[in-house]
């Protein structure tokens, strides 16, 4: 249980550790009796707070405290070392996809975020997505499964929720070779959602989350067509991945690694009319991804397949312009590695040929030469390479460098 100490001036919440989601139910418990006794300060102290903790944990606290300070008014401080991870969250106050744009362009990972319009939804996934594409080598199906899923959870909160905002926090865990998304809102909850339908009558939150996960299971037929959870649970399903879903009273955990269930009860609530809902999923990177057949032959257009469609010519040629694609330079063997993993990805959402056009490039260095073409010829193989890909526009010094990395690669 947490600590908490009652003052005549202010009431102090002492965190030794937010690793586990146990402690930020204790933390409901803990306001919701502060209060009853009309305390109208609260300080919530993570000064003495293990460093490392997981997105459940800080989109929660994110909501949570908003709630309280917008329906309850009551004001909430943190106290915080300046060094402390929650700090570069923003968990206190989390960053806007307006207002913070040039921050989250340049990392959006381990930030919590608010959105509460569609074109936020569209920036925050599209900007997750689009790191990941210069980031790591996504298996086939992964990215765009992963922006289905991003956008369904959060189009949810607008359609089904009655909240005004959601609060969305995203992980990459390299080591783990795995993506975690966590989205939380402080709406009216599955339960409350589903009763409303005038077509579902569950009668716990139990029996909410079990049909909400079903097909065809929508709180609003004229808006939805019940393939958002249910979707997420096919995909994940598909990948081995995780799925976590709480609202209200219940949490339930889906490891479809193990095929392994597990439901928690009797847990706090803000309130009977806002149950809250938090969906947290895990997709591992390096596992294939049959989105159609996960789906039952429905495919999505999801924006990441836009934009692919616009590089491709009247010829089916997929156009990689080096001088565009290169944000980050050529000069150097990290933006080489940036660019190979883009082009791996790419060749995994798009199976049409792809033109790498060097342009108005005079001379790249050895190190990009070999950490983009090098080591893709070296891993995808030449056979492959050749069939896939097609340099033009190279002058004699790109294409010695080009030709040297590739025979260094095979010496």
């Amino acid at each position: 249980m947490l600590k908490y100490r009652i003052t005549k001036n202010k009431n102090y919440i002492y965190f030794d550790s937010i690793k586990s989601i146990k402690k930020i139910n204790d933390l409901i418990s803990i306001l919701n009796k502060i209060t009853k006794i009309n305390k109208k300060e609260i300080v919530l102290d993570f000064r003495k707070m293990e460093e490392s903790s997981y997105s459940p944990v800080h989109v929660s606290i994110a909501g949570i405290t908003n709630f309280y300070q917008e329906h309850k008014g009551i004001k909430i401080k943190f106290k915080m070392n300046k060094q402390d991870y929650i700090l570069h969250t923003k968990t206190q106050k989390p960053f806007s996809a307006v207002e913070d744009y040039d921050i989250l362009k340049s990392n959006i990972f381990d930030r919590v975020i608010t959105f509460s319009t569609s074109e936020d939804v569209n920036f925050i996934s599209s900007e997750i997505i689009n790191k990941l594409k210069y980031s790591i080598d996504c298996e086939t199906g992964v990215l765009v499964s992963l922006s289905w899923c991003m956008n369904e959870i959060m189009d949810n909160v607008f359609n089904h929720s009655k909240a005004s905002k959601g609060f969305i926090m995203a992980q990459l865990h390299k080591r783990q070779k795995k993506v975690s998304i966590s989205i939380y809102d402080s709406g009216q909850g599955l339960l409350n959602s589903l009763r409303q339908s005038g077509e579902f009558s569950p009668q716990n939150e139990t029996e909410a989350i079990e049909l909400a996960i079903t097909r065809g299971v929508s709180g609003n037929r004229e808006i939805g067509q019940g393939t958002g959870l249910w979707g997420l649970k096919e995909i994940l399903q598909e990948n081995k991945g995780y799925l976590s879903i709480q609202t209200g009273h219940v949490n339930i955990t889906y490891n479809f690694k193990d095929d392994t269930k597990k439901i928690s009860s009797n847990l706090p609530i803000l309130d009977k009319e806002n149950l809250c809902t938090r969906i947290d999923f895990s997709i591992n990177f390096d596992n294939f991804i049959n989105l159609n057949k996960a789906l039952d032959n429905y495919e999505p257009m999801e924006q990441i397949n836009c934009e692919v469609q616009n590089l491709i010519d009247y010829n089916g040629w997929i156009h990689f312009n080096l001088v565009e694609q290169a944000t980050g330079g050529i000069g150097t063997r990290d933006s080489g590695k940036r660019l190979r993993l883009y082009l791996l990805n790419l060749m995994k959402i798009e199976v049409n040929p792809i033109i790498i056009n060097f342009e108005n490039i005079d001379v790249i260095s050895s190190s990009f030469a070999d950490e983009f073409i090098g080591k893709t010829v070296k891993e995808i193989g030449f056979v492959q390479f050749n069939s896939r890909c097609k340099l033009i526009h190279t002058n004699q010094y790109v294409s010695a460098a080009i030709n040297k990395a590739i025979k260094l690669r095979f010496n």
